[in-house]
């Protein structure tokens, strides 16, 4: 009787209320219900009951109109500039709760503000916006739930980290420095690695980095030889960042130690997908492909592996780092360690970037220089389910009195592209005229922010000198740069990201004319050379064909905090 009579209550309750706003607090908490506001306390009825807070516990107050079923499907929602479809591509859509950046928050909280109409609501969210924005300026990350810390702490629990860790290690080679002559010195080794496997999970969990802690806790159990805890750890990581190969070899060594070696094959093949050039990489694939029965050799992850390795000759792996334990393959470097030592991170975070690039040669994509400047690694979607490695080309002269470009050339090796046709001032280069049917795509700049593309069809408005288009679609704030292409395929422009979060809106809507990027365009055309350097391997590619106008590029970057 008593719950008939609640659920009666709170029936009554969402039946009484036009509206429900949503109260975020400081502790990552939020309420749903009737929000009033006196005397400086935020007041928020609820069918279950009131609840007041004071004002510096509240970060923001959403506005919620109370959904009602719908009679037709739901379709996707309207932008500004004109309609959007939103194309799934997978990962997750953004939330306040999750978010480790201000910037994401603030540029959501601006596309709230601009569909808004001005009264309290509006003022109430552009103080909200003022108050992310002083986060971000002061460059504080979220490691947990609302747990924003300044660079300064990050590097305070390096250092506590940097100690533990030392104290392990030397515990751990002292009690293995030699062998015990009785049950006395065994016990007392036993205790000393005990107590250097405390330590080890205690440094390990000093990491302020939610992601990077994980793989150190990870790395921690493997080598306290606790492998089924430190697989769910690596199985966590790849969750989160499915695109960093250390995370994926942790995961298969952990499941070799746990004799499951069938199932380390799919783990180790993604290592050599994101990893294809790299010795280790492949000396880890042939030595996992050899503890696997013979029984086993017609299973599709054994036949996967094998053809992956074939790309190779039999002398890649020989320059492997075989005086060392385990060579971590961490993005932008590899890490080596010995017995009982957590790998040195060469950065405090790793963000995930991401913007929607074309193709202008048959292995060069043109992509938002923001979305991958000092990215550690780059990855481009062929497809739904084909993910492969990208080199951006580097280029340190832009001619004497230029800016630096706002796009760059991002090159492939595996697949080989359709370029599109670049319009211009030459000949025989396509033109443009008013009323002209262009497309550009919409994909917020960090990838927490969702993974959707919006595909925005739109008219050339006007046509300027010196190859200036006016456009009737607008990116939206928090959006990456990108390409504005013709139906049949010509490259007009490119559309200047909105990512400024201390301007409006994200900042000023700008055309980028083709006669500001002609000179990467033309670069493009030069024969592609993938970068060398010590460790990586030579292999025998036969591209593929890529079809499609736009591809997502995924930018892997760090943050490495100075004292």
């Amino acid at each position: 009787m008593r719950k008939t009579t609640l659920l009666l209550t709170c029936c009554m309750f969402l039946a009484s209320s036009a509206q429900a706003d949503v109260v975020y607090l400081k502790n990552g908490r939020k309420y749903e219900g009737a929000v009033t506001r006196r005397e400086g306390k935020v007041i928020v009825k609820m069918a279950m009951g009131t609840l007041t807070f004071s004002q510096d516990q509240v970060v923001h107050i959403e506005k919620k109109a109370l959904p009602s079923p719908p009679k037709t499907p739901t379709q996707p929602a309207r932008t500004q500039g004109g309609s959007s479809s939103v194309l799934p591509v997978g990962g997750r859509t953004f939330s306040i709760e999750r978010a480790m950046l201000p910037e994401p928050v603030i540029f959501l909280f601006m596309r709230n503000l601009k569909s808004m109409p001005a009264g309290t609501a509006a003022f109430e969210l552009s103080e909200s916006i003022k108050r992310w924005r002083a986060l971000a300026h002061d460059g504080k990350r979220n490691v947990g739930v609302n747990q924003w810390l300044a660079p300064t702490e990050f590097i305070r629990r390096q250092e506590t980290f940097e100690s533990l860790a030392g104290e392990a290690l030397k515990l751990y080679r002292d009690a293995t420095s030699r062998r015990p002559k009785n049950r006395r010195e065994k016990a007392e080794r036993n205790r000393k690695i005990a107590t250097s496997n405390v330590k080890l999970q205690q440094a390990a969990r000093t990491i302020a980095d939610p992601l990077l802690r994980t793989f150190m806790v990870g790395v921690a159990a493997y080598e306290a030889k606790n492998f089924s805890l430190a697989e769910a750890q690596f199985r966590k990581c790849v969750r989160l960042a499915p695109r960093i190969a250390a995370f994926h070899q942790g995961r298969a060594l952990a499941m070799t130690q746990l004799k499951r070696e069938l199932d380390s094959l799919e783990a180790f093949s993604t290592v050599l997908t994101l990893q294809p050039d790299t010795v280790e990489a492949v000396r880890l694939a042939r030595e996992a492909i050899k503890k696997v029965p013979g029984a086993y050799m017609q299973r599709p992850s054994f036949q996967k592996l094998t053809r992956q390795l074939s790309q190779y000759t039999d002398s890649s792996s020989r320059r492997a780092y075989s005086t060392t334990k385990t060579t971590w393959l961490l993005p932008g470097k590899v890490v080596r360690t010995r017995d009982h030592e957590l790998p040195r991170l060469p950065y405090h975070r790793l963000v995930f970037r991401q913007a929607v690039g074309v193709p202008v040669g048959p292995s060069s994509l043109l992509v938002d220089a923001e979305a991958v400047a000092n990215a550690l690694e780059v990855f481009i979607r062929v497809d739904d389910g084909t993910l492969v490695r990208g080199d951006v080309r580097r280029s340190r002269y832009y001619g004497r009195g230029k800016k630096k470009p706002p796009v760059v050339i991002v090159n492939v090796a595996d697949y080989t592209f359709t370029p599109v046709k670049v319009g211009g001032k030459d000949e025989d280069a396509p033109t443009f005229e008013k009323g002209q049917t262009v497309v550009t795509c919409g994909l917020g700049l960090f990838e927490e922010m969702g993974r959707g593309v919006r595909k925005i069809p739109g008219t050339i408005t006007e046509v300027g000198k010196d190859g200036m288009l006016a456009v009737s679609m607008r990116l939206a704030a928090g959006e990456a740069a990108s390409p504005l292409v013709t139906p049949d395929g010509v490259l007009a422009g490119f559309l200047a990201g909105k990512t400024d979060a201390q301007s409006d809106d994200g900042g000023d809507d700008s055309f980028i004319p083709l006669s500001v990027i002609e000179g990467v365009v033309k670069r493009s055309s030069a024969k592609y050379r993938p970068s060398g350097g010590y460790g990586r391997v030579k292999r025998t590619v036969e591209p593929l064909q890529a079809s499609g106008q736009f591809f997502v590029v995924y930018a892997t970057c760090a943050e490495k905090f100075d004292k």
